[in-house]
């Protein structure tokens, strides 16, 4: 784990919230001038604390109002089958996540369509064609009060 100060969290949780503030904006917030700020957060992303900045888009203005929880069964478990899965798994543009699960020897996976009719032709034409699929669960999500890729700092 990295060592962080209060600063450092501080700077995180204004990022989390919005990333397109200026260095200064995020500066003033922090009680800290621009050079400092500025430094503070090249280190956050030289050390990998910062991966990526991305714009979060709203699915659901954009036509993606079905969200689907895939647990997925391997016909083999072997390790070179499971990369060979994750490799083809990772290149769907549907799949936003991807898991294996440790107790469920099973991986889990966040898919998003546009609607059923979508997620059929996903579970047939695409899903079901992967190296190694033999078996899915899916769940569809109803209500989703919160969704947030904030971590509490």
């Amino acid at each position: 784990m990295t060592k962080l100060d209060e600063i450092d969290r501080k700077i995180l949780r204004i990022l989390q919230e919005d990333a397109s503030q200026t260095i200064l904006a995020i500066a003033e917030q922090c009680g800290l001038s621009h050079a400092p700020c500025w430094r503070r957060i090249n280190l956050l992303k030289e050390s990998g604390v910062i991966e990526k900045q991305v714009v979060v888009l709203n699915r659901k203005l954009l036509g993606y109002d079905l969200t689907a929880f895939v647990r997925v069964k391997l016909s083999e478990n072997a390790a070179d089958r499971l990369l060979e899965f994750e490799a083809a798994a990772m290149r769907l543009t549907e799949v936003q996540e991807l898991q294996l699960i440790s107790t469920e020897n099973a991986y889990r996976m966040r898919v998003v369509v546009p609607t059923f009719a979508d997620y059929e032709y996903f579970f047939r034409e695409r899903l079901g064609r992967l190296p190694h699929f033999q078996d899915a669960n899916s769940s569809f999500v109803v209500s989703e009060p919160k969704y947030s890729f904030a971590l509490p700092l």
